[in-house]
C-alpha cells in the first residue's frame, strides 16, 4: 500500500485519503425515474439510501460537498435527471452511521467520492440497514425544502 510520508497522525493513511470532518456536507444522488422524491413535498423515500447489490460493495456512495457542486454530484446517465439530497456529516455520524473518504473508485481517483460503509451490498437486506435508510431519509426530510436539490439534467460527461 502506498503511504503518505509525514510525521503527522495522517502518515498511516493511504495516499489521497483525507479526514472528513463533522462540519462537512455530503450529497446523495437520487434518480428522478425511481420516484423516491415526492416532487411536491420534496420528501425522500428511504429506498433512496438503499445500497445497490452490484455497485455498493464497500459502502453507499456519496459525494463530498467540499469538492463538488450539486450539479457535479448529479451527473449521470438518467434521461430524467437526478435530485441531490444534502446531509450533514455530523448528523449522519450522530446516528451511528460512518462516513469515510474513498477517493479510489473503479473509474479512477475522485477526491469528492466518499462512502457510508455501514450500508453496503452484503447487508442490503438486513433490518439494521433498513433502520439506517429510515434515519437518513428522516435527516433529509426534516428540512426537505433546503436539503433536496434539483432535479438536475446533466450528462455523464459533465
Amino acid at each position: 500500500m502506498f503511504v503518505v510520508e509525514s510525521d503527522s497522525a495522517d502518515a498511516e493513511k493511504p495516499f489521497g485519503i483525507e479526514e472528513i470532518t463533522d462540519d462537512e456536507k455530503i450529497y446523495r444522488r437520487i434518480p428522478v425515474s425511481r420516484g423516491w422524491v415526492d416532487a411536491t413535498t420534496r420528501c425522500i423515500d428511504p429506498q433512496a439510501f438503499a445500497p445497490d447489490r452490484k455497485r455498493d460493495i464497500t459502502g453507499l456512495s456519496v459525494v463530498r460537498a467540499a469538492h463538488a457542486t450539486p450539479e457535479q454530484a448529479a451527473k449521470g446517465a438518467s434521461r430524467q435527471g437526478y435530485y441531490v439530497a444534502e446531509l450533514d456529516v455530523g448528523a449522519v455520524r450522530a446516528a451511528a452511521i460512518s462516513v469515510v473518504h474513498r477517493p479510489h473508485t473503479s473509474e479512477g481517483y475522485d477526491r469528492a467520492h466518499a462512502e457510508l460503509p455501514d450500508l453496503n451490498a452484503a447487508n442490503y437486506k438486513d433490518e439494521l440497514t433498513d433502520e439506517r435508510q429510515n434515519v437518513l431519509a428522516q435527516l433529509v426530510n426534516a428540512d426537505s425544502s433546503v436539503r433536496v436539490l434539483g432535479p438536475f439534467h446533466t450528462s455523464a460527461t459533465l
